[in-house]
């Protein structure tokens, strides 16, 4: 909903708190998706439906919204490191970040 936005981010986004691969919630999306493992320096937050999750390198960062009951993935994007824009990584690109 655009008016829960504040500066273009949304609660959940504003939200996020770095995260350890031991987290239950965390563990729970690499088991289903293992090639996130990969990635580094997580952040997540969580609305009642979703987990927000964003992980960073050197040259990329990376958006996940992943459904919290089926873990589906609802959203995969990606970004520059000191870029606001999110870019969606179309699904014929999906895979080589998902397998």
């Amino acid at each position: 909903d655009p008016r829960c936005l504040q500066q273009g981010r949304c609660q959940a986004c504003r939200s996020l708190k770095p995260v350890s691969r031991d987290d239950a919630r965390m563990a729970q999306v690499l088991g289903e998706y293992p090639s996130l493992d990969r990635w580094s320096r997580w952040k997540l937050s969580e609305t009642r439906t979703v987990y927000v999750l964003t992980a960073r390198s050197f040259f990329r960062r990376l958006l996940a919204v992943v459904d919290k009951e089926t873990l589906q993935m609802i959203r995969l994007a990606e970004s520059a490191p000191l870029s606001r824009v999110w870019n969606e990584i179309p699904p014929e690109r999906r895979e080589s970040f998902l397998k």
